[in-house]
């Protein structure tokens, strides 16, 4: 009873602390992964709405400026080409001139959050662009992404557990079985 404890219980300990410690590095590397795949995927969306509101910014001023709301509208259109938006105002002065769809965001309730890219057309003249991002679609790949990491990361970390766990067994604690049982027989 007592060399059956011996073995079980060091064993044991040993097995649930190497499967702690690599559960807990699995965890450790997805949560990077995730961070970084998701800092990522907001930096690469700053500049495609950037480049955006950048690109529409001279026609949709020249636009307001001849007082033709309705063809700014249409121009913040070109928003909609990106999966994720939803919707699309031109603010100026804290009024929404031009907005796509035309009722604005806040009227459509679209869902999403509020990105805000300011543009200088020429010197003194600002547009700021309210794009609002749906979330829940801009993330989906990255959750994708992290959960097949996840897998493959406690896969991996499972299976190099159980090889250091049983070769530990058999290089570390069977001698020291075997040490044991040596001084317990030549010593009655």
């Amino acid at each position: 009873m007592v060399e059956r404890r011996f073995r079980s219980g060091l064993f044991k300990r040993l097995f649930v602390l190497c499967g702690s410690a690599a559960l807990l590095s699995a965890a450790i590397a997805t949560l990077a992964f995730y961070s970084y795949r998701t800092t990522l995927t907001n930096d690469r969306l700053a500049t495609e709405l950037a480049a955006q509101a950048h690109a529409i910014a001279p026609l949709v001023g020249a636009r307001l400026a001849a007082g033709d709301s309705a063809s700014a509208s249409r121009l913040l259109r070109s928003f909609a080409g990106l999966h994720y938006v939803t919707c699309a105002d031109m603010v100026r002065d804290g009024v929404v001139v031009a907005s796509f769809p035309p009722p604005g965001c806040d009227l459509v309730r679209a869902k999403g959050s509020d990105r805000e890219v300011p543009v200088t057309i020429t010197p003194g003249a600002k547009l700021l662009f309210r794009v609002r991002v749906d979330d829940d679609l801009l993330l989906t790949p990255v959750r994708a992404e992290t959960a097949l990491v996840a897998s493959l990361m406690i896969a991996l970390a499972t299976i190099i557990f159980i090889v250091l766990s049983l070769s530990f067994r058999k290089k570390v604690l069977a001698p020291l079985v075997a040490l044991r049982d040596a001084m317990q027989a030549s010593t009655p």
